[in-house]
C-alpha cells in the first residue's frame, strides 16, 4: 500500500480508507470488499450528530500528508503506513462556525473553504504548498461536495459550483434535500460518498433510489465514472469515505 499522491484522488484501487465509527453497514460493506477501514472516533466538542465525521476532523493533503484534530489517537497507526499526520492546535467548538476547522476542500492547485474559520495549519500549508485558498461563503465546503475525479463534482451549493466551476471543474448542480442527516433538516451529497479508485465513486445508499440518483448516474456515465452503492438504505451523509492509501 501506498499513500495519494493527490488528497482524495486515487489511481488506484484503494486498500485503506477513513469512515465515521457510526456507519456500521458501511464499514462492513467495505471490509467486505478487501478495504481496511479507520473508523474515526467521535470528538466530544462536536455536536453529536457530526461528531464522529471525518470531513470534519481530517483534512488529508496531497503526498501522504493529513492536518487532523487533536487527540484523535490514530497517528501512530497512520505514520507507520507512510502517512505524516499533523495535529492543529485549536481546538473545534459545537456550534456553526467554530466546527469546520478542517471542512475544505482541495481539488487541484486549489482549496475551497471559509477562509475565517479554516485552521491556521490548513492555510499555512496552502500558503507554502502552492495551493491557493478559495474563500467560499458555505463554510461546510467539503461535505457540501462529492469529488467524482481531478476535475469532476457534484454539488448542492450554489457558491461552491460558481468557484469550482469558474476555476475549470465539470460541476454537476443538483438541488438540496433527500439526504439523511438526523438532528439536521438534510446532509450533504459530500458526505455520502468517496473513491474507491481512479473511476469508481461509492456511495453510502442506494444510488438508483435517492431522488436526484437519475441525473447523477447519468453525469457520472457521460464522464465515464464507475459508481457502487454500498447499502440498501437511503442516502445517509456519514462525513464521507476518506481514501487514504491505494494499492502499490
Amino acid at each position: 500500500m501506498k499513500p495519494l499522491s493527490q488528497a482524495e484522488l486515487p489511481d488506484a484501487p484503494v486498500r485503506l480508507c477513513a469512515v465515521s465509527e457510526a456507519a456500521v453497514s458501511v464499514i462492513k460493506a467495505l471490509q467486505e470488499r478487501g478495504i481496511q477501514v479507520l473508523e474515526v472516533k467521535r470528538h466530544p466538542k462536536l455536536a453529536a450528530p457530526v461528531a464522529s465525521h471525518p470531513d470534519m476532523l481530517l483534512r488529508p493533503l496531497p503526498s501522504g500528508k493529513l492536518l487532523g484534530m487533536a487527540g484523535l489517537r490514530f497517528r501512530e497507526t497512520l505514520f507507520g503506513k507512510g502517512i505524516e499526520v499533523r495535529e492543529i492546535l485549536r481546538q473545534p467548538e459545537e456550534i456553526y462556525p467554530g466546527d469546520i476547522l478542517l471542512n475544505s476542500l482541495i481539488l487541484g492547485n486549489f482549496c475551497y473553504g471559509r477562509r475565517l474559520s479554516a485552521a491556521q495549519e490548513l492555510l499555512d500549508y496552502c500558503a507554502n504548498g502552492g495551493l491557493e485558498f478559495v474563500d467560499c461563503r458555505q463554510g461546510y465546503a467539503r461535505c457540501s461536495v462529492a469529488v467524482a475525479g481531478a476535475q469532476l463534482a457534484i454539488t448542492a451549493d450554489k457558491g461552491l459550483h460558481h468557484a469550482l466551476s469558474s476555476r475549470g471543474v465539470e460541476c454537476l448542480l443538483i438541488p438540496p434535500g433527500g439526504i439523511l442527516l438526523p438532528g439536521y433538516n438534510t446532509g450533504f451529497i459530500g458526505g455520502c460518498c468517496g473513491l474507491l479508485d481512479k473511476d469508481l465513486l461509492a456511495f453510502s445508499g442506494d444510488l438508483e433510489k435517492f431522488c436526484y440518483g437519475e441525473i447523477i448516474m447519468e453525469f457520472l456515465d457521460h464522464h465515464h465514472v464507475r459508481y457502487c452503492s454500498l447499502t440498501a438504505g437511503p442516502m445517509w451523509d456519514i462525513g464521507g469515505i476518506v481514501p487514504l492509501l491505494q494499492k502499490s
